[in-house]
């Protein structure tokens, strides 16, 4: 509310305030202007907050010459970014630039527009700026430099085949051709477009710069990979005759290719999934007559032995995946097929045989397998069916050791507490952080953190988050150095920008808990944002408000913004059609889906629907999230097997993604309710109720 801000602060007589305020009033009410774009005003209060606080007078002279440049005062915006240049080692040099060749063109100095451009994509800031790089094409074609524009323009289209810049080059390319034509893009360049654009996800362009490299250059050094690209893009795009015929075509035409393992592997997971399981089969065993120990044969045996397992046919799944054991012992999803192979034998009620699996799958994999904890788990289950308590309780507390808040050594931990006292059993098996926690350092002074400071105290988190950014981006820091400034980060509202670096440089500590880290750090991990709405909302739907917040970490690292590719809005990553049911639940106006950005409005809609699941599933925790995850009628057949136990319901989920996104948020609520709530000694890894 920068026009209401303002307003109040034109209103304060600085006759009326102390003197060392008055530069603070100024400084607020010039950034307050230049925020709601009213021309006039703004540019000598900003140039007098530079003056005044000249530790930050860079961020002071950039707003004036954008306040200028609103106000088409061509020159003071000129002399604004000349003192901003002649300022040393400003992190507000390379957007300069760009505001530079803003000024000099709408000031009609074309030449000069080029030269701030040519500098700013000169450097690592702006190397990556499409629109920087567009303007530059256009400048270029102004002045008389056709061909250069058209390369330019070629560029654009080449680099960035997901923006929806690439194909306003295009046409901007064709209309500069009567001038002077140029070549088109060769080989390489078409199949370096497709590389960037599978990088970026933007499956349709994939698929068009492989068949104009086709058409262009069939013979092209690197076709095959080419064709494995297009293959895949189409499969992303559920073309999936398409893309069996396309591997196929490519196993054939390229025999001599590395990637032929690949080819067949690929077509072997369409055929599958067109239901074509004949011819899966015959694939997935020339895979493994032709290349027994390629990882694609590993990724074909495992695909068909879970198929058959799903299916209901454990011995044909055992028959797969024993036969990529036995070929690849040490491969890349071995450890992942002896755990099915327990899991086929735990559900038999094979408990010796399905140790046996669990076990191989520790010893042999070690720390390498991401299963290690939960085939620790499992093999403790096991013992106790046997009755084996004391092997049980040793297995439990391997399985805790080294990742207190993975959800399986949370499950272990609950176990643990359900054995009988004993000497067997462990003095204290409770979740709890040690409240005797080292403080958190201060951070080491800089200039970037005074700067950051002061922003702070007169209410600038936005540019006061920026300098912690950058200096964390640019100021080589041990992770210890580095922790003060990500909580500080934090704490200024930056929660994601905070948990990718703690993810980045904290991450082992993270999963295994670690407790000589500061209460700081914790919160930092796990934020609480807006708690007040957040409580609010669960007490209206009689949530637990702590599951309520792992919910979000989970969803979208509390980014109210967060938008994924399947059209999932806002913090609580609602889809439009969820959203619009939800909101006629509660009687609440919903008109368009942008509305979805607004906290208040997904946290509402949001946690009536996880209140509706958790109704729906009779108050299974575990349920209710797999189904916000993978839609309810799906969870309502994978419960046809008959209640039981919440571990032994995820696995039993047949999607990995949906049993790793239950485990997460599971383990999520546990950490906020060790972190923020009372009394909560107590692990639960999330049954019924």
């Amino acid at each position: 509310r920068f026009a209401d801000a303002a307003d109040i602060l034109a209103a304060l007589d600085p006759a009326t305030l102390p003197e060392a305020s008055r530069p603070a009033r100024d400084l607020l009410l010039g950034y307050c202007l230049s925020e709601t774009g009213e021309d006039g005003g703004a540019y000598p209060l900003l140039e007098g907050a530079a003056a005044a606080f000249p530790a930050v007078a860079a961020t002071f002279h950039y707003r004036a010459a954008v306040a200028a440049l609103d106000e088409r005062r061509f020159d003071w915006a000129r002399a604004s970014l000349d003192r901003l240049f002649a300022l040393p080692e400003s992190r507000l040099t390379v957007p300069a630039l760009r505001l530079k060749a803003r000024v000099e063109k709408e000031a009609g100095d074309r030449q000069a527009a080029l030269a701030a451009l040519d500098r700013y994509l000169a450097f690592d800031g702006g190397q990556d700026d499409v629109g920087a790089l567009f303007d530059k094409a256009g400048l270029q074609a102004e002045v008389g430099a056709y061909r250069q524009a058209q390369a330019t323009y070629q560029q654009v289209w080449i680099d960035y085949p997901s923006d929806d810049l690439a194909a306003a080059a295009v046409r901007a390319q064709r209309s500069l051709e009567r001038h002077a034509p140029i070549p088109c893009a060769g080989a390489e360049d078409l199949y370096a477009r497709a590389q960037r654009a599978a990088r970026a996800y933007h499956h349709e362009e994939v698929i068009r710069s492989v068949h104009l490299l086709a058409r262009r250059a069939p013979n092209f050094a690197q076709m095959d990979q080419a064709e494995l690209l297009c293959g895949r893009a189409e499969d992303h795009l559920h073309r999936l005759d398409r893309a069996a015929a396309t591997f196929e075509r490519a196993a054939i035409r390229f025999p001599q290719s590395p990637l032929v393992a690949e080819y067949l592997y690929r077509e072997a997971q369409a055929r599958l999934r067109l239901r074509e399981v004949d011819r899966a089969t015959r694939l997935a065993s020339a895979l493994a007559h032709r290349f027994p120990q390629d990882p694609n044969t590993g990724l074909a045996l495992y695909m068909l032995g879970k198929h058959h397992h799903l299916r209901g046919e454990p011995e044909v799944a055992r028959q797969w995946l024993g036969r990529l054991v036995q070929l690849q012992p040490k491969g890349g999803q071995t450890d992942v097929a002896c755990w099915r192979l327990g899991w086929i034998a735990y559900q038999a009620g094979e408990w010796e045989e399905a140790r046996r699996w669990f076990t191989t799958v520790v010893e042999r994999f070690g720390h390498t397998s991401s299963l290690r904890v939960e085939a620790l788990y499992w093999a403790g289950r096991c013992a106790e069916r046997v009755g084996e308590r004391a092997a049980a309780v040793e297995l439990y507390r391997r399985t805790v050791a080294p990742n207190r808040w993975d959800y399986f050594a949370q499950a272990a931990m609950a176990r643990l507490a359900t054995l009988e006292s004993g000497p067997a059993s462990p003095p204290d098996v409770a979740f709890r952080l040690v409240t005797t926690a080292t403080p958190l350092a201060e951070p080491r002074p800089t200039p970037a953190l005074s700067r950051a400071l002061l922003f702070a105290s007169l209410g600038l988190d936005a540019i006061a988050r920026n300098e912690i950014t950058d200096l964390l981006r640019h100021v080589p820091l041990e992770p210890p150095e580095r922790l003060p400034y990500i909580v500080l980060l934090s704490e200024l509202g930056d929660h994601q920008a905070a948990l990718a670096e703690l993810h980045r440089y904290y991450g082992s500590a993270l999963i295994r808990g670690e407790q000589d880290l500061p209460p700081a750090f914790w919160r930092a991990a796990y934020p609480l944002p807006r708690r007040r709405l957040l409580e609010a909302e669960a007490r209206q739907y009689h949530l637990d408000p702590y599951l309520l917040a792992a919910l979000i970490t989970q969803e979208s690292g509390h980014n109210p913004k967060a938008y994924s590719p399947a059209g999932a809005h806002g913090l609580m990553q609602l889809l439009w059609s969820t959203a619009q049911r939800m909101a006629r639940e509660v009687n609440l106006p919903l008109q368009r889906p942008k509305e979805l950005f607004d906290p208040a409005v997904n946290l509402r809609l949001g946690s009536r629907y996880l209140a509706d699941l958790l109704e729906r599933f009779d108050g299974d925790t575990a349920a209710a999230l797999a189904a916000y995850n993978a839609g309810e009628h799906r969870v309502e057949e994978w419960r046809l097997q008959g209640p039981r136990e919440t571990p032994e319901f995820i696995a039993t989920v047949p999607f990995s993604e949906t049993q790793r996104y239950v485990e997460r948020v599971l383990s999520h609520h546990r950490a906020y309710q060790a972190i923020y709530g009372e009394g909560a000694a107590t692990p639960d890894p999330g049954g019924p109720g």
